[in-house]
């Protein structure tokens, strides 16, 4: 006697690809550039669409780009590791200006952030006077007055992070690093987006690290901090 046999076939599909955050940055850009705003966000993080809605694209950033004139050219980018997201710097050279992109790609390919300013010469911030904006926004920071961050930053880090923002986000992290021991030796290093302060400092529960950058006018255009020591 013959039995019926079934036999159920799985199919196993291949994990969805994911894109360098090199390449995901430049599809941002040019989603940007085409204004299809709905599948930038539609690939973007919950707090990247609710900073930035469909209508601010429309009204403030594609009027900005409308008045780059025609796109002539991308440069090489230049990626950092900004945990946890990669935080790729992306120049393009317009009919009437040079702009650098700066996209923050999450670990999952989303959109963490997106920032577009004019590109400033290497030389447009004195050191010295970075350095010292550097360690004004830090001491801001560590003090918790975050409304004088928010004024004295770009109008993209505005966009991206409002003074309740700051609150939500930098307060715990202040909080956990315990009382401030000191400062260390400042590093500077000339970027696209301005000049970039490396600002060290050891705090009780260890030490740490300040990124700061400053553009050519002195505002702050981006302000991270990360553990230096295994601990």
């Amino acid at each position: 006697m013959l039995g019926a046999s079934v036999f159920a076939q799985v199919i196993v599909l291949p994990a969805p690809e994911r894109r360098a955050p090199e390449a995901r940055a430049r599809e941002a850009v040019e989603w940007v550039l085409q204004g299809n705003y709905e599948e930038l966000l539609a690939n973007s993080d919950e707090a990247m669409k609710k900073a930035a809605p469909v209508e601010v694209w429309q009204k403030q950033i594609g009027p900005m780009v409308a008045a780059f004139g025609k796109l002539v050219s991308f440069d090489a980018p230049k990626s950092q590791e900004v945990a946890p997201n990669t935080v790729v710097v992306l120049p393009a050279k317009f009919e009437k200006q040079a702009i650098n992109f700066t996209v923050a790609v999450a670990p999952d390919g989303r959109i963490a952030g997106f920032f577009l300013r004019p590109a400033a010469s290497p030389g447009a911030a004195s050191t010295k006077a970075a350095v010292s904006r550097a360690r004004q926004a830090v001491e801001w920071l560590l003090a918790g007055q975050y409304q004088k961050i928010y004024d004295a930053s770009t109008q993209q880090m505005k966009q991206a992070a409002s003074v309740e923002t700051w609150k939500a986000q930098a307060g715990p992290i202040r909080a956990g690093l315990g009382k401030l021991i000191e400062f260390g030796e400042a590093r500077t290093e000339a970027t696209a987006a301005g000049m970039g302060v490396a600002l060290p400092a050891k705090f009780e529960k260890g030490e740490f690290e300040f990124k700061v950058t400053v553009d050519s006018s002195g505002a702050i255009a981006g302000l991270f901090v990360r553990p230096t020591a295994s601990k």
